[in-house]
């Protein structure tokens, strides 16, 4: 199969692009899922709730994305209307899940963050 050269300027524009949908999607979800003065709120609960450590949480999350979408690309035809952030049918289109699984990985960093390193009190 040959490839077309993917070029730098696409992909610098699409890396923005993802980068804005992840943080509106974080500042959004935070609202649902963290207190104000703990953006891992709900890893921390959840924990406490299955007796397991914040970040085996997080991992579990993760994994569960990432899951989802190796369902959803073995099954992703060419030209595929999938490929939207809602499908034609208003259901999540593959583009919400990559940025879903991209946050469930910046989650998990702040938590291995928070269980390694020093977290400043604010």
């Amino acid at each position: 199969m040959v490839h077309k050269p993917y070029p730098a300027k696409r992909f610098n524009a699409l890396v923005d692009t993802v980068f804005e949908q992840c943080r509106e999607t974080l500042g959004v979800k935070c609202a649902e899922y963290a207190s104000g003065a703990d953006r891992l709120d709900n890893f921390h609960r959840q924990g406490v709730m299955q007796g397991q450590d914040p970040i085996h949480i997080g991992l579990t999350l993760l994994c569960k994305h990432i899951t989802g979408l190796c369902i959803a690309l073995e099954h992703l035809p060419v030209g595929s209307e999938k490929w939207a952030w809602r499908t034609s049918d208003g259901a999540e289109g593959l583009q919400q899940r990559f940025v879903d699984a991209i946050n469930y990985l910046l989650l998990l960093y702040a938590l291995v963050d928070e269980s390694v390193g020093e977290v400043p009190d604010e």
